[in-house]
């Protein structure tokens, strides 16, 4: 049995949204900085959101890298297995602060502001090699639009400074890609089923023909009653 992609889609959607609850949850955070109570609230949350937000991240992700499986675009494949690899590797270490922060009351400001960059700057320049690979991958408005997105969103990461910028637009971008492997699922559905319709046509067609009769085969002969009977009677005669 072929896998969904359309599982994958609804994963994908569902991590933008949680993307979007963490954004909330850590400028709320920031926000009440100096309400202590309000400020811990909401560094659970994050904490909470985070966790939950993983499997969503992995099996929206794991969608592209079938889906380069199925296109055959090795470039789609292998950069989606980095990306898929690189995500896991930023959602863990924030989940590792946050546990820190929350259970040690440990906080390194220099730590976070450096793992930040370094996140963005490396998320930068996948996105753009995400989004040429998916440019690439297949002749569609859909894949060409969602592509070109990604190199723009990539590049606004990579600069830093216009950092919330890209962050901001990776929101549509991540429904965009969403319906992108949806559509895809649909269309691998409906090739799969004109496939076995046609394969199903082909064993009927195969089971009405009648079976061939070997040129080599020959019919047994009949005996020759008529012409020994015949024999028999002339040789009566000669004798008379």
């Amino acid at each position: 049995m072929k896998y969904k992609l359309q599982y994958s889609a609804y994963a994908h959607a569902l991590g933008v949204i949680f993307s979007m609850g963490l954004m909330i949850a850590d400028f709320m955070r920031g926000y009440y900085l100096e309400n202590t109570e309000l400020s811990q609230i909401f560094i659970h949350i994050s904490l909470l959101i985070t966790i939950i937000m993983l499997p969503f991240i992995i099996l929206g992700t794991y969608g592209f890298i079938y889906l380069g499986k199925q296109l055959q675009k090795r470039f789609l494949y292998t950069i989606s297995i980095v990306v898929l690899v690189f995500s896991i590797g930023v959602i863990s270490f924030s989940i590792i602060l946050r546990f820190l922060l929350i259970f040690l009351n440990y906080s390194s400001p220099l730590l976070e502001f450096i793992s930040s960059v370094f996140f963005s700057v490396i998320g930068g320049i996948l996105n753009i090699g995400f989004g040429i690979a998916l440019y690439k991958a297949k002749d569609s408005t859909l894949f060409k639009w969602t592509g070109a997105l990604n190199v723009l969103t990539g590049l606004l990461l990579a600069t830093i400074l216009l950092y919330l910028v890209g962050a901001l637009l990776s929101i549509p971008l991540g429904f965009m890609e969403a319906w992108l492997l949806y559509n895809e699922g649909v269309e691998m559905e409906r090739k799969g089923k004109r496939e076995e319709k046609s394969r199903k046509e082909e064993k009927k067609i195969v089971g009405r023909k009648k079976p061939v009769v070997s040129l080599y085969e020959t019919k047994p002969a009949k005996k020759k009653r008529g012409r020994k009977k015949k024999a028999g009677a002339k040789r009566g005669r000669t004798s008379s």
